[in-house]
């Protein structure tokens, strides 16, 4: 707390118990609300005030059977809103828009569970923020694509990639403009890191693949990916284009 509130005017966005809806994490409802306000109420009374929270979910579109992780549930969000007074942004996961690179048919879709995500931000007079983002399954230096849940690369090209992740990606911010306000965009070597690593030919959850596959999303290691990349985030109608911090 001391450290954060120290590093003003330095802006922070806090994600307090990030993806919290996500299966592998493990929360229930009662217990994550009552934590998220326990820091978010800590934050108040310190008053950190260059410090932004965030709620982020997952929006997974596979809940495993258990309903607390069900995004298709009308009252999902609803469950885990820790309450309007402890949260700045509503955050979201985009790692895909569809399932075009799953290998099975979940509940319900990326899309649908975004899109509630989105709403419910409305409802409650919330800017949203994607938290993470990434091209998750291709590799932008080797140029291949795969599904997320096993490395089974297949060679694509940097204008496929570009049509088939980002386009979509920068669609989605553009059409809901009016609400989602901040991104993050996740630009690494996922495959350089132990934890992300997934061997060609495994499948996820299974040694050699344990976080299932991830990939390469640099943007700068493809010279034509990058430079239509610039071309979005220098466009002055949609960015704020400069900052302090």
């Amino acid at each position: 707390m001391d450290y954060l509130k120290g590093i003003a005017p330095r802006k922070v966005f806090l994600r307090i118990g990030y993806e919290f809806d996500g299966p592998w994490n493990c929360y229930e409802p009662t217990s994550y609300k009552a934590a998220y306000r326990y820091i978010a109420n800590a934050l108040k009374k310190a008053n950190a005030d260059n410090v932004a929270t965030v709620w982020q979910s997952a929006v997974w579109p596979d809940g495993y059977g258990n309903e607390n992780y069900n995004t298709a549930n009308p009252e999902h969000f609803n469950n885990w809103y820790p309450g309007e007074d402890v949260v700045d942004f509503v955050g979201i996961s985009v790692f895909y828009r569809d399932l075009s690179l799953w290998n099975y048919q979940p509940p319900t879709t990326p899309d649908a569970g975004q899109q509630a995500a989105l709403t419910f931000a409305r409802n409650n007079n919330k800017p949203v923020m994607i938290s993470e983002s990434a091209p998750q399954g291709y590799r932008l230096e080797k140029l291949t694509v795969s599904p997320i849940h096993e490395n089974k690369p297949q060679p694509t090209s940097e204008e496929e990639i570009w049509q088939q992740w980002y386009v979509p990606y920068f669609d989605f911010i553009k059409e809901n403009k009016d609400v989602i306000k901040v991104i993050a965009y996740i630009n690494t070597h996922w495959d350089s890191q132990g934890m992300w690593q997934c061997q060609e030919g495994i499948a996820a959850v299974q040694d050699g693949c344990n976080q299932g596959n991830w990939g390469d999303t640099r943007v700068h290691i493809n010279s034509y990916i990058k430079a239509k990349w610039l071309e979005q985030v220098n466009d002055e109608s949609l960015w704020i284009q400069t900052s302090e911090y």
